[in-house]
C-alpha cells in the first residue's frame, strides 16, 4: 500500500528523479538515434510518472486553492511527460513542464503539511487506505475506509464530552444516531456544517457493505472522500482534541 499522504509532500523530489532519469536516458548524444525507432519510458521514468499521475488524482481532496486552480493544467503537463516523442530534442520545453509541476506543489506544500498534521495516527492510516482504494477505483472499499476514518474522529470527540464504555460498544451508525439524538449532551461538539455529512455517511456505509440494492459509482466515492477530508482537516475539531490531550496530561 502506498503512503499518498507522505508522497504528496515529496512531489518535488519525484519530479527531480523523473527529470534526472529522462536527461540521462534520452538526451545523451549516443541515444538520440533511438528517436527514429520508437519512444518509451524507462522503468524508473514509468515509476515516477505513475506516482505523479496518482498523486494528481487525490489533490482535490485537500481543498487547496492552487492545486484546484491548476489541476487541469497539471493533467496536460503530466500527460505530456508520458510521451518522450513529444519532447525529444526539446529539452527547454521539458524543463518548463517539470518546473511548472514543481512550482504548483511548492506553493501548496506548507498548507498540505498543516492539513496532514491535523490527523491522528489512526485517522491517517485509515484515510491513506481510503486514498489507495480510490486511486485503484475500488469505490466500495474507498467509501468504507473513508467512513472508518470519520468514525475514529467522531468517537474521540464524543468520548471527550461523555466518557462512557457505552460508546465503545456502538457501531458507526450507533455513534451517529447517539450523537444526533443527544447533541446537547455532547456539547454540540460537531459543528453544524458537518451534521449532514454524518447522516450521509451512515447511509453510504450500509450501501457499501451491503451493495445488493444500491450501486456505488465513482461520483459517490468522490463525494464521500471529499466530505471525509473536509471533516478530518477541520482545524476547529482538531483544536478540541488538543484540549483533550492537555486535560489528560494535567
Amino acid at each position: 500500500m502506498k503512503n499518498y499522504l507522505a508522497q504528496v509532500l515529496k512531489v518535488e523530489e519525484i519530479v527531480e528523479d523523473f527529470k534526472s532519469e529522462t536527461v540521462n536516458f534520452w538526451f545523451k548524444e549516443e541515444l538520440k538515434k533511438v528517436f527514429v525507432k520508437g519512444y518509451f519510458l524507462s522503468p524508473r521514468q514509468r515509476q515516477c510518472w505513475n506516482e505523479l499521475n496518482e498523486i494528481l488524482k487525490i489533490t482535490e481532496f485537500f481543498g487547496i486553492d492552487c492545486l484546484d486552480a491548476n489541476k487541469s493544467a497539471m493533467e496536460k503537463w503530466i500527460d505530456y511527460l508520458r510521451n518522450p516523442k513529444d519532447y525529444a530534442g526539446e529539452l527547454d520545453v521539458f524543463y518548463s513542464m517539470t518546473s511548472r509541476i514543481k512550482e504548483v506543489f511548492q506553493d501548496a506544500k506548507k498548507e498540505l503539511g498543516k492539513k496532514i498534521s491535523l490527523l491522528e495516527i489512526d485517522e491517517e492510516k485509515r484515510l491513506n487506505e481510503a486514498l489507495n482504494c480510490y486511486v485503484q477505483e475500488l469505490n466500495y472499499s474507498s467509501i468504507v475506509m473513508s467512513i472508518s476514518a470519520i468514525e475514529s474522529r467522531l468517537f474521540s470527540l464524543m468520548i471527550l464530552k461523555q466518557p462512557s464504555t457505552k460508546l465503545e460498544k456502538l457501531t458507526l451508525g450507533g455513534l451517529i444516531g447517539e450523537y444526533l439524538k443527544n447533541k446537547k449532551k455532547y456539547g454540540n461538539i460537531i459543528p453544524r456544517k458537518h451534521l449532514p455529512l454524518l447522516k450521509y455517511c451512515s447511509n453510504y456505509r450500509i450501501f457499501s457493505v451491503h451493495p445488493k440494492k444500491e450501486k456505488i459509482n465513482r461520483l459517490n466515492a468522490t463525494a464521500v472522500l471529499c466530505m471525509t477530508c473536509s471533516f478530518l482537516f477541520d482545524k476547529e475539531l482538531k483544536a478540541k482534541l488538543e484540549k483533550r490531550v492537555i486535560i489528560v496530561y494535567k
